[in-house]
C-alpha cells in the first residue's frame, strides 16, 4: 500500500471511529458509564411543543429541535412523557421508541399509540446532550383523543333488564335488540329502523326473574329464536320467533332441581355433533351447584338436563384444545375455573383446574377470545380486576401476570372496537351506568379504562352487547339495566 493510500486509509477509519464514539456517546448510560468530560453546557429547553392531531388511541406532536449545548449542535435523546393528570414528569409514563433528535432548528413530529378514547393526556418532553446534561422539562400541552362513541340514545324497555341480545329477527337484514326483563318476566324485541334506531314491536312472557337470554335458530327454519335462563322458577322458556320478530308462546323447560336453581350464564351452541342447538348454563346463584346441558332435538324442543357438579358463577364456550368440539370454561367461587373438554359426543369431563389467583373472590366477568392473535381462545376473568390466561393450543393455560386491568363488572365481553385486528374489553358495570372500554394494545396489553356514561336509576344487573347497528361499518353499543328499565344506544362516532 502506497503512503498516500495508507494515510487515505487513517483518515477514514479515524471518521469511522469518531461515527461510532458518538453513536456510543448517546447510548444508554448503564451501557455506556465513560462519558465525555468537560461538557457541562445542558441543551436550551423545548418551548413550542404542540398538538398537531388526535385519533381514538393517539395523538401527534411536533416541535423544533434544539443543540447539543444549548441552541446549536444536535443533541442526543429525547425524553417524551405523558399522563392522564397535569403533568409531574418524573412520575409520567416514558414513551418508547422516540427517534434521535435532528440539528437545531429542525422540525420534528412524532405520534404517541396506544392511548386510551376520549381520554385527556398532558404531554412534555425534555433533551439530553452526549454528556447526560438534560435541558428543562418543555412547555406541557394537553389534548383529549378522538372518541368511539357519541351521547346514548335512549329506549323504554322493561323493569330491571338483566340481560341483551343483538340479532336479527325479522327478514330487513337490520341488526335488532331483544332484552330479558327481570322484574316483569318477558322479554323486549327493539326492531332496527335500519339506521341505528329502534322501534319497540313486541314483549313476549317468559317465566319468572329471567337471568339470562340466547339466541340461535333452534327448529332449524332461518329464523333466529330465543331463551330465557329464569331464575326464581329454575327452569328455561324458550320462545320461537314466527318470522317477523314475533313469537309463539313461551313453553318452559324445568333444571333437574328447580325449587333450588337459580341459572343464569345461558349459551345456546352446538356441543354433541348433530347440527342442533344446544343450551348449556350455569346455576349462578342458587344451592343446586351445577353447570346443566339440555342437548336440542332439532325442532326446537329440547332434551331433560344433564348436570355436572360444579359451582359456577359462568359458564362460556370454545374450542379450548383445537380437536374442533365446542369446550366449556366455568369460573367457580372457589377461585378457580373449570376446564371442561368436551369427548365430541357432548359428555365433558373437567381436564383442569385453572387458579384464578382473586384471594376467594367470585369471578363476575368471563370472556373467551382470540387475544393473542395465535388463533387459540384465551380466557379473560374479572372481579374488581381483570385477568388474562393465554392458552398454550392445548387447553392448558399461562397467567399473564403483568396485564391485571381494574374494571369492576359483571359483564364482559371482546370486540375489535377500533378495526385495528385486536380485540378489545367492553365492560359493562354493575351497580352503575356505563359501558367501560379498554383498547387492546397488542401482546395482551391494554389500555386505561374509558368509560361511557348513562343517565339510568338504580342500575344493578346490566346486560351489555356490541354490534354495528347503523349499518356504516363501525361497531356500536348497548347497554340495559336500571330500576326504570333504559336500554341506551351508543352510536360509534368515527
Amino acid at each position: 500500500m502506497s503512503a498516500s493510500n495508507r494515510s487515505c486509509f487513517k483518515v477514514v477509519i479515524a471518521a469511522i471511529i469518531a461515527l461510532l464514539s458518538a453513536l456510543i456517546s448517546c447510548s444508554d448510560e448503564d451501557k455506556n458509564p465513560v462519558k465525555p468530560s468537560g461538557d457541562t453546557t445542558a441543551p436550551t429547553a423545548i418551548t413550542d411543543l404542540v398538538v398537531t392531531g388526535t385519533e381514538i388511541g393517539s395523538t401527534s406532536l411536533s416541535w423544533t429541535a434544539v443543540g447539543d449545548d444549548t441552541t446549536s449542535g444536535t443533541a442526543c435523546r429525547y425524553d417524551l412523557r405523558y399522563s392522564t393528570s397535569m403533568i409531574n414528569f418524573e412520575s409520567a409514563v416514558q414513551v418508547a421508541g422516540v427517534p434521535s433528535p435532528q440539528a437545531a432548528g429542525t422540525a420534528e413530529s412524532f405520534t404517541i399509540e396506544d392511548l386510551a378514547p376520549d381520554k385527556e393526556y398532558w404531554f412534555a418532553i425534555r433533551v439530553a446532550d452526549e454528556s447526560d446534561n438534560w435541558s428543562p422539562i418543555s412547555n406541557t400541552v394537553s389534548a383529549i383523543t378522538d372518541s368511539l362513541f357519541g351521547e346514548p340514545i335512549y329506549y323504554d324497555v322493561g323493569v330491571n333488564p338483566s340481560s341483551i341480545v343483538a340479532v336479527k329477527l325479522n327478514a330487513d337484514n337490520h341488526i335488532d335488540i331483544a332484552v330479558s326483563n327481570r322484574g316483569e318476566d318477558n322479554v323486549t324485541i327493539l326492531l332496527n329502523n335500519g339506521d341505528g334506531t329502534f322501534l319497540t314491536s313486541a314483549n313476549p312472557s317468559v317465566n319468572r326473574e329471567p337471568r339470562s337470554l340466547a339466541t340461535a335458530d333452534f327448529d332449524g327454519d332461518g329464523d333466529m329464536d330465543l331463551a330465557t335462563a329464569n331464575g326464581s322458577t329454575g327452569d328455561i322458556s324458550v320462545l320461537l320467533n314466527l318470522g317477523n320478530g314475533t313469537f309463539e308462546t313461551a313453553v318452559n323447560y324445568e333444571l333437574s332441581d328447580p325449587l333450588h336453581a337459580y341459572p343464569a350464564s345461558l349459551n345456546a351452541v352446538e356441543l354433541n355433533g348433530d347440527d342442533d342447538i344446544d343450551l348449556v348454563l350455569a346455576d349462578q346463584y342458587g344451592s343446586a351447584k351445577k353447570i346443566s346441558i339440555l342437548f336440542g332435538n332439532g325442532d326446537g324442543s329440547f332434551q331433560t338436563p344433564i348436570d355436572y357438579d360444579l359451582e359456577a358463577m359462568h359458564v362460556r364456550t370454545a374450542d379450548l384444545d383445537g380437536d374442533m368440539d365446542t369446550d366449556l370454561v366455568a369460573s367457580l367461587c372457589m377461585d378457580q375455573a373449570a376446564i371442561l373438554l368436551n369427548d365430541g359426543s357432548g359428555n365433558f369431563v373437567v381436564d383442569s383446574m385453572l387458579d384464578l389467583g382473586f384471594s376467594g373472590e367470585c369471578a363476575t366477568g368471563l370472556v373467551l377470545a382470540r387475544f393473542d392473535g395465535d388463533q387459540d381462545f384465551d380466557i379473560i376473568v374479572s372481579t374488581d380486576e381483570c385477568k388474562v390466561f393465554s392458552n398454550n393450543g392445548d387447553a392448558t393455560f399461562t397467567t399473564v401476570t403483568s396485564r391485571v386491568i381494574p374494571i369492576l363488572n359483571n359483564e364482559l365481553g371482546a370486540y375489535d372496537l377500533d378495526d385495528d385486528g385486536d380485540l378489545d374489553l367492553v365492560g359493562g358495570f354493575r351497580q352503575s351506568q356505563r359501558l367501560s372500554i379498554h383498547m387492546n394494545t397488542g401482546a395482551m396489553a391494554f389500555t386505561d379504562r374509558t368509560d361511557y356514561w348513562a343517565e339510568i336509576l338504580n342500575a344493578d344487573d346490566v346486560g351489555l352487547v356490541i354490534s354495528d347497528f347503523d349499518g356504516d361499518g363501525h361497531l356500536d353499543g348497548a347497554i340495559a339495566t336500571g330500576d326504570d328499565g333504559k336500554l341506551a344506544v351508543f352510536l360509534a362516532v368515527w
